[in-house]
């Protein structure tokens, strides 16, 4: 394994050359793919018992254990979670966030604005577990560039990190280093979110559809 990891390192600084029409990622041919996340300039892809990361590698978003390489052009297989089953991913500009079937959220990259959720602000360029979470049914997590919203099962709402557009929906604009109950959904059936960049969409079983954050050019729909 330490060869071939050698190897997509050597691999990894060839010129990198713009791509115009699709082309096929032989490293990931036959894998069972559940999902993709992309961030800014990097990628995670997982099965249910593997996960494959590649790109820009400067805030140790990849999470490479051992590995500080700027970028990686070849997927390099993620073994830090073993054999333990991952229901999903969400990356942000340069952090990733990922949940397993254990109930454990990992994250690791760029925390300036606390989007790792651990209290501080130092970047990780390893897995940290999100203890926060531990023992917590996620249903999902979505990453605007620096802030995060996430849902358990029974339909609990989190937000975290970057909040300089009221992007966590809070009610104020300072930055959350440790995920926080938006309340504003106590009452409401949320069914699903989705991040701008610095601004968050959510929808209700009843279809009703609730925006906030940065609105400098309409993107929130709003009178």
């Amino acid at each position: 394994n330490n060869n071939n990891n050698n190897r997509s390192e050597i691999n990894s600084n060839i010129p990198h050359h713009d791509q115009n029409i699709p082309k096929l990622i032989e490293e990931l041919s036959g894998k069972d793919i559940k999902g993709v996340s992309c961030g800014l300039n990097h990628t995670i892809v997982w099965t249910n018992n593997q996960a494959f990361v590649w790109g820009d590698n400067r805030y140790g978003q990849l999470g490479l254990r051992g590995v500080l390489e700027d970028f990686h052009s070849i997927p390099q297989e993620f073994v830090a979670f073993g054999s333990k089953t991952l229901l999903g991913a969400s990356c942000g500009n340069n952090h990733t966030i990922v949940w397993l079937q254990t109930k454990e959220v990992f994250v690791w990259g760029f925390n300036t604005n606390g989007e790792l959720g651990l209290g501080h602000c130092k970047t990780q360029f390893y897995p940290q577990e999100l203890k926060f979470f531990r023992g917590m049914n996620i249903k999902e997590i979505v990453s605007g560039a620096n802030h995060n919203i996430a849902w358990t099962e029974n339909g609990e709402v989190f937000v975290w990190g970057c909040n300089t557009n009221g992007q966590l929906g809070l009610g104020h604009k300072e930055n959350v280093l440790i995920p926080q109950n938006l309340t504003f959904f106590q009452n409401i059936s949320f069914k699903s979110a989705v991040c701008g960049n610095n601004f968050t969409f959510a929808w209700s079983v009843d279809n009703k559809v609730f925006s906030w954050g940065d609105n400098k050019l309409g993107q929130l729909g709003l009178v």
